[in-house]
């Protein structure tokens, strides 16, 4: 069973989840209440529960817990994506890890290196986000997306929109070998 904190309602990602996981794979979900993960005020007051909210998963007993949420955890800068993951462990006695951390290990298995990034985020997210997987040793080459503040926004979004974002930055940029398309 995967224990996740997500920053935000969970939604459309649960049914997706069955869809690809072996039968027998769980998941336990609790949200931190961000709609607007450009808001300093939600991003400080969610990143307060955070420690609850892995006591509240580990009591429901996963075999792990995953932080998503890019804007939340690089809100802190990159070195919090490591201190957060101890701490989670720490409380809770369970291996932890973040979104940032399970991407850039897959990127990494897979040897990708020049990347297009695709999301619906802000400009400040977009930059944090660049230098994170740049420290990590990857290119971003392009960057795509809507800009949108409000998850609620984000929601409202055809599933074409990040697609067909994908479909135009490949032709602007076909020397990328991955495409990550965090947020949807």
């Amino acid at each position: 069973i995967l224990g996740q904190i997500s920053p935000s309602v969970f939604w459309h990602l649960g049914e997706i989840f069955y869809e690809v996981v072996p039968e027998g794979v769980g998941l336990m979900v609790v949200t931190l209440g961000v709609d607007d993960p450009s808001s300093k005020e939600q991003v400080d007051k969610a990143l307060s529960k955070i420690e609850e909210a892995a006591l509240e998963l580990g009591r429901g007993g996963p075999d792990f817990i995953c932080l998503s949420g890019e804007p939340l955890i690089l809100s802190r800068g990159p070195e919090f994506n490591e201190q957060i993951i101890k701490r989670i462990h720490e409380i809770t006695g369970l291996p932890a890890i973040t979104t940032l951390n399970a991407v850039t290990n897959a990127l990494s298995t897979l040897h990708l290196k020049k990347l297009i990034v695709v999301s619906p985020r802000n400009p400040l997210s977009d930059r944090r986000k660049k230098e994170f997987l740049e420290a990590k040793g990857f290119e971003v080459i392009n960057q795509k997306g809507p800009a949108i503040r409000s998850n609620a926004d984000k929601r409202k979004l055809p599933m074409s929109v990040p697609y067909n974002a994908a479909k135009e930055a490949c032709v602007e940029t076909p020397e990328a070998d991955g495409i990550y398309m965090p947020c949807g």
